[in-house]
């Protein structure tokens, strides 16, 4: 129980960091900056994905039940990333910084799948209170001097990369056929992550593409309140990940606990985002009825679909989990550039939505699927 409560306290911490870079971000009163800002924000968390390479989810797929590396191939995974991250940020003109922004967004990742592993949760809390006293501290004393994106990636960086370097034991290994294994089994790992992450921030490309960015800013801030709850269905999930294995009886008792929870959080969010969303905002985004409510439908799919990503995690292939999301990233793409088209920001409400619900039926029908062929095997 003090490990869940742990982990609690870490998220709650990683949330209050976003919240506080968005409410000093949005002090701004350009629009248009304000929107520039949180886009850069939203692009290095992207390529943050790829340089992470899958690490994420390395560990929880760790069946050797150790946590060290050979560290010939960690080195060529992340070097790989920074190199795919720096050809994008190149081909979309972007500042060089972008690449240390998305280094820095990368080391929290990894570090979650060592904490997943480890249990480590109640030094996943202090580190994570360290980064944002020290950030806080930052802001005032060095606000006018440096970018505040520069001043949250130099707050991330230092901590976690002494702490990456502190815990991950490396084993030296050569150039051998281990290491191509090692980095063809992380590449459909760091795909998905990267996809999951695009399923929720892709919006972004979309509203450049129509030339729309000044928008941005009015679904991000809002999106970014409400994604941010579904943070506590993950918390639940890290906590229960260990029984998904167990009975059937077992697996729907889980089920029903995230139902339940998708169902208290939805009500909870709509009821609370008038205050939070007025406050990080500075009173500049206001949202309708219907718009809470889309938001909070999209609160509950979530927290149901979490229930099923841990169970595709655990029951399928790699490269299955990968056709799924891309699959949806696909559709929701395509809606997103309908969407976006007639309806600006509020299109990307839509499209989130609705590809949430496709996510939730998708999954929902591979395990069955899955249960099926599973079935079919013992009967022959």
């Amino acid at each position: 129980m003090i490990n869940l409560i742990y982990q609690g306290l870490a998220v709650l911490l990683r949330t209050v960091l976003v919240f506080a870079f968005i409410f000093f971000v949005s002090k701004n009163n350009d629009e248009k900056a304000i929107s520039n800002i949180l886009a850069i924000f939203t692009y290095s968390s992207i390529y943050a994905n790829i340089i992470c390479f899958g690490f994420d989810y390395y560990f929880v797929q760790n069946r050797d039940n150790k946590l060290k590396f050979d560290s010939l191939s960690f080195l060529i995974k992340v070097l790989l990333g920074i190199f795919i991250s720096g050809i994008i940020i190149y081909l979309q003109d972007l500042s060089i910084e972008v690449l240390f922004y998305a280094v820095s967004f990368s080391l929290p990742l990894i570090f979650k799948g060592y904490i997943r592993f480890s249990k480590e949760h109640r030094l996943d809390f202090f580190i994570n209170l360290f980064v944002l006293t020290s950030f806080l501290i930052a802001l005032l004393f060095f606000e006018n001097k440096f970018e505040i994106l520069t001043l949250l990636s130099l707050c991330i960086f230092i901590p976690f990369s002494f702490l990456l370097i502190k815990k991950i034991e490396f084993n030296i290994l050569k150039f051998n056929d281990e290491v191509f294994k090692s980095i063809f089994n992380s590449f459909p790992l760091m795909i998905y992550s990267l996809l999951g992450y695009l399923l929720l921030n892709i919006d972004l490309y979309v509203f450049e593409y129509w030339d729309k960015v000044d928008f941005y800013a009015n679904f991000a801030v809002s999106n970014k309140f409400f994604l941010n709850i579904t943070m506590i269905p993950v918390i639940l999930a890290n906590y229960r990940i260990s029984f998904l294995s167990e009975k059937e009886e077992t697996r729907e008792s889980i089920y029903r606990e995230f139902l339940g929870l998708g169902i208290v959080l939805a009500f909870i969010s709509f009821v609370l985002s008038d205050f939070f969303i007025d406050l990080l905002g500075h009173g500049k985004i206001l949202l309708t009825v219907n718009e809470k409510l889309l938001f909070s439908l999209m609160i509950f799919l979530r927290t149901i679909n979490t229930y099923y990503g841990l169970r595709v995690l655990m029951a399928l292939n790699n490269w299955v989990r990968l056709y799924t999301i891309l699959i949806i990233l696909t559709i929701h793409l395509s809606l997103l550039f309908v969407f976006i088209y007639y309806f600006d920001w509020r299109g990307a409400l839509y499209a989130l939505v609705a590809s949430s619900f496709l996510f939730v039926v998708l999954n929902f029908i591979v395990l069955k699927r899955n249960g099926n062929s599973r079935k079919n095997n013992l009967l022959h």
